[in-house]
Parts: structure tokens; C-alpha cells; sequence
């Protein structure tokens, strides 16, 4: 859908939202409104889904943190053709299939019920009722206060106790933040931002007068990316373009950075934007860089991709759990993975992909506890962060080209 066509959609969904809480003399319009063109942009160019099938197993799933932007979902839903509009007139009724929070059971289209667990609670429930991991956690604008910011890196290290992901961050660039590229350091430090599982992004940017956080915008660019590699993390959002017409601070005020300064912004283990023949992401250290310089824990590419093949483990061999531990589970299991390690090997996606069962990391009383130990070794390809061209001139082949 194109943009003239999409502001249509956003219109009608304003008009849909007010006239819903103003029958209903209670909701939260603010809110609602406020996530009107995400909305409608995720739901109308990027979801995989069918009104006439609301259940279709291939669908791309959504879920509402913000329960108090309901409004906003039901609108959205009913410009698609999920639900009539005959039922805003029972919004927040008793009976009303248009709660406060969104019922998955009762709403065709929503696929998650928010109400009891809000926001980053919502997280653990993902896998459970989706049976996907979550790769990238993020809260733009609100990641750029400090608590919201400790909240998602401190999430990052264990979702259902077993799975890893990273989290993409917004430093604060209101008027008590950073306002100028030099403040960054110093607002990154204070928002105590230096988790290796965190990608710190500054400033925002517009798309035309629209202001969203660069959390959001990064966060779509390396999943954009990630689709573009076969849904493998190996390979950075950093130097990817960007359709924004300009970097800003979140009040609307342009920043312009030129390729020097942004590469001071990333010497303080944040990303930012750099207009080069078009706006693009620069920026491949975590957010624990410059303090972390381990290769695993400072370069984004190299920590996505090791924390989803643990993931990506725990998914395939999952179903092993409970069988006799004997060596044919062991064999199996080495032998499968190091097939597919050898794949990621032949397409360059990483130098070493290979999976042992050492004896000595296995002791007797572990095996007796039932506890089988493997060993991998995981060393994806460095994003090549500078490439340099020696110019020489050599005298010797002009006497050769004369003479």
C-alpha cells in the first residue's frame, strides 16, 4: 500500500478511535492515536494474514504490549475486515467482545490476550502460546529512561529460563539528554547502557514530519536484513539504508553528522545515522563497547549470532530430552549439528560452526544425574569495519612505459 493510500487507512482509524472512547466515556485515546501510522503500516505491508481465515497456521502473529492502545488494534482489525464497526458501539460494554485490553479468544485477528501482563512481562509468554522466540527486545522512546532501559538488558539474559536474545535501545535525546553528538558518551553512561546483548542507538529520525525513536527503526532494519540472508543473523544492520528523510532529536530537531562525527559516536559503543548517498545505520559495536572489546561481546553481528544458535539448539534438540543418554543420542546429536554447521561454513557465514562430546567435561556423576554436556565452537566473520587502500605511485613503470 502506497503512502497516499495509507493515510487514508490512518484517517479513518483516528476517527474510528475517538468515536470509540467517545460512546464508550472511558479508554485511552492518547495512546491509541499515538501508534495509528505503526499500526497500520506493520498490519497493511508487512503482516502475512487473512480476514477470511483469522486462524491460518502461516499467519505472522502481533502482539499489543500497550493493552491500553486496544482501540487503536480494533480499528485497525475492522478497516481489514477482521470485525464489523457495528461492534465499536459496545466498546468497554459488558458482554462486548471490544474490552479495554484485547481478548484473544473473543477478537478475531488477535492472536495474544494483554491485560493481567503488560509490556515486558508479556515477553515470557511469547514462545509459549506463539512457539517463537523473541530475537529482539525493544521499547522505543521509553528505552531511552534508564529503568526501561536495565528492564530489557537484564530481560535479554533469560526468556523461560532458557532462551538469550539482544535488545536495541534508544539514548535519550529529549532536552535533558543528549542533544549534541559529543553529549552521548556521557547520557549512555548515565543510562547505565553497556550490556554486550544491547544495541544503543542516537538520535531519532523522521520520515517526513513523522518522528519515530531509532530503536524502532534499527530494530526493523536488521530483522529487514536478516530476511535478506536467509533469516540468518550473521550479517550487521550497520552501513544498510534507510528510507528517513533526516536524523532528529525526539523533539523534531534535524542533526546532521557528517562520517567523522558519527564515527565518534560510535567509538562509544552507539549507532547513529549517517547520510552517505543516502541515510543508512552506522554503527557495529554493542553497547558494551568501548569497555568490552572481546570480539563475541562487542561487534552486534557476532552477538546475535551466537545467541541464536543457542537458541536454535535448545529449539531442534529439544525433543532429545529424556532419551536414554546413550552414545547413539550423543552421535546423533554431534553428527546433525556439525551437518548444518558445515553448511554455514560453505556459504561464508562464519569461519568454524562444530559441536563436541568431550569425556572430560562429562563426568561420571553427571551422566548418573542425567546431565550430557557438548561443547561448541562458534566463530562468525568480523563485520570488516575498515577497509583501507594503500595508494603508491611507482616511477619504475614510467621509464618501463617509455623506454
Amino acid at each position: 500500500m502506497n503512502k497516499a493510500e495509507l493515510s487514508g487507512v490512518c484517517r479513518q482509524m483516528r476517527r474510528d478511535i475517538i468515536n470509540m472512547t467517545a460512546n464508550a466515556g472511558s479508554g485511552h485515546p492518547g495512546g491509541s492515536l499515538s501508534a495509528v501510522e505503526l499500526m497500520a503500516s506493520v498490519f497493511y505491508n508487512h503482516m502475512r494474514i487473512d480476514p477470511e481465515n483469522p486462524h491460518w497456521e502461516g499467519r505472522d502473529r502481533f502482539v499489543l504490549s500497550k493493552g491500553h492502545a486496544a482501540p487503536c488494534y480494533y480499528a485497525v482489525l475492522a478497516e481489514l475486515g477482521f470485525i464489523s464497526r457495528d461492534e465499536f458501539k459496545s466498546f468497554r460494554q459488558l458482554h462486548s467482545i471490544l474490552q479495554g485490553h484485547p481478548d484473544c479468544k473473543k477478537v478475531p485477528g488477535v492472536d495474544a490476550s494483554t491485560g493481567k501482563e503488560t509490556g515486558l512481562e508479556v515477553v515470557r509468554q511469547v514462545y509459549p502460546k506463539l512457539s517463537m522466540t523473541p530475537g529482539i527486545l525493544l521499547a522505543p522512546r521509553f528505552s531511552a529512561d534508564a529503568t526501561v532501559s536495565a528492564a530489557l538488558q537484564a530481560k535479554t539474559k533469560s526468556i523461560n529460563s532458557v532462551f538469550g536474545a539482544v535488545c536495541i535501545v534508544d539514548i535519550n535525546s529529549k532536552t535533558d539528554g543528549a542533544v549534541k553528538y559529543t553529549d552521548v558518551k556521557t547520557k549512555k553512561e548515565e543510562q547505565a547502557v553497556s550490556d554486550p546483548n544491547a544495541y544503543a542507538v542516537w538520535p531519532y529520525a523522521k520520515v517526513g514530519e513523522v518522528v519515530y525513536s531509532g530503536s524502532a527503526l534499527a530494530a526493523a532494519l536488521t530483522a529487514y536484513t536478516d530476511a535478506q540472508n536467509d533469516d540468518t543473523p550473521n550479517v550487521g544492520p550497520s552501513n544498510k539504508t534507510l528510507a528517513i528523510s533526516a536524523a532528529c532529536l525526539a523533539d523534531g530537531t534535524e542533526v546532521v553528522l557528517d562520517q567523522e562525527q558519527a564515527n565518534t559516536v560510535n567509538s562509544f559503543g552507539v549507532a547513529t545515522w549517517l547520510n552517505m548517498n543516502g541515510f543508512r545505520l552506522w554503527g557495529n559495536n554493542t553497547a558494551a563497547y568501548p569497555g568490552i572489546t572481546d570480539p563475541k561481546d562487542r561487534w552486534f553481528s557476532v552477538r546475535r549470532f551466537m545467541t541464536w544458535a543457542a537458541n536454535s539448539f535448545i529449539l531442534t534438540y529439544f525433543q532429545k530430552v529424556d532419551s536414554p543418554a546413550n552414545k547413539r543420542l550423543i552421535e546423533a546429536i554431534v553428527d546433525s549439528e556439525n551437518v548444518r554447521g558445515n553448511g554455514f561454513v560453505a556459504r561464508g557465514v562464519c569461519a568454524r560452526y562444530e559441536i563436541t562430546y568431550n569425556e572430560d567435561e562429562n563426568t561420571t556423576t553427571d551422566l548418573l544425574n542425567g546431565k550430557i554436556t557438548f561443547h561448541q565452537y562458534i566463530t562468525p566473520f568480523t563485520p570488516a569495519e575498515d577497509i583501507e587502500d594503500i595508494i603508491e605511485f611507482d616511477p619504475n613503470a614510467l621509464s618501463a612505459a617509455l623506454n
